[in-house]
């Protein structure tokens, strides 16, 4: 009814007469953790900023990171297309990411020398977030759930969020992050996300408390949806059974007896 998921931090915190730690300071936090533990490392890298380049309203406590800045990694699948053979490790492609989740269905397999070259590009492992970037399907979102290894074309990008990932998956499903990746990649046949389009993609970022509660919210309702889509499916089947049962006792009911029983 009021068009949102859950209280916001900010009047949770303003009813209970307390503190929070704000979407700001939450994102400066891991941006400073970044900053320190790759820094000793020798390979950090000042992310993208979007320095209020990004002007729509957030709620109280809420501040617009982008997705440089809430992602350990973000990398695209191999470039040199490997062999395909019949036995081997999976290699996903666009097809395979599906609306909020990975399918392994009619995968490819590839040579082990292959599959470790793979991985040495881009590693998915769970909580992982996968992209469609070339084709009709650019922006479909999914998360990974599975340790399972796998490998990765380069229609597909790969994020290492270092928010919580279900929160992830929900912001870029959303209608405003959907709308920036339409525009980012091209409005042409062929649309194409690149990766540094992809790391200065806006993420709206909530107190982390309330990025769990959110997260946990819209978990709770695709529950539901996906168990009253399982009763549709499942008497869907039940009445096309029904159907067919009717059909086959209407016609190998004998004539003389369907006129009797008009005549009747």
């Amino acid at each position: 009814v009021e068009g949102r998921l859950v209280p916001t931090e900010a009047e949770l915190a303003r009813k209970e007469g307390r503190t929070y730690e704000t979407g700001s300071e939450f994102l400066n936090c891991i941006v400073n953790n970044q900053r320190k533990n790759l820094n000793t490392k020798g390979r950090y890298k000042e992310p993208i900023s979007l320095q209020n380049s990004f002007a729509p309203a957030l709620p109280d406590g809420w501040v617009w990171a982008s997705a440089d800045q809430v992602c350990a990694q973000i990398t695209d699948g191999e470039h040199i297309q490997p062999k395909y053979q019949s036995t081997g490790f999976p290699m996903l492609t666009a097809k395979h990411v599906r609306d909020g989740y990975v399918s392994f269905k009619h995968v490819e397999l590839i040579g082990e020398a292959d599959f470790l070259n793979c991985l040495r590009r881009c590693a998915p492992s769970f909580g992982d977030i996968l992209i469609v970037s070339v084709g009709a399907t650019t922006g479909r979102v999914a998360i990974v759930t599975t340790d399972e290894p796998f490998a990765l074309v380069r229609s597909v990008l790969l994020l290492k969020p270092i928010v919580p990932s279900r929160y992830m998956l929900g912001a870029i499903q959303s209608p405003l992050v959907q709308k920036y990746i339409r525009r980012a990649s091209g409005s042409t046949a062929q649309a194409h996300l690149y990766i540094k389009d992809t790391k200065a993609m806006p993420i709206p970022l909530p107190p982390l408390a309330e990025q769990i509660r959110i997260s946990e919210e819209i978990e709770r309702c695709f529950s539901l949806v996906r168990r009253v889509e399982i009763q549709t499916e499942a008497n869907l089947r039940r009445a096309e059974r029904m159907r067919q049962s009717i059909l086959a006792k209407m016609f190998s009911t004998p004539v003389s007896v369907v006129a009797e029983d008009e005549a009747a």
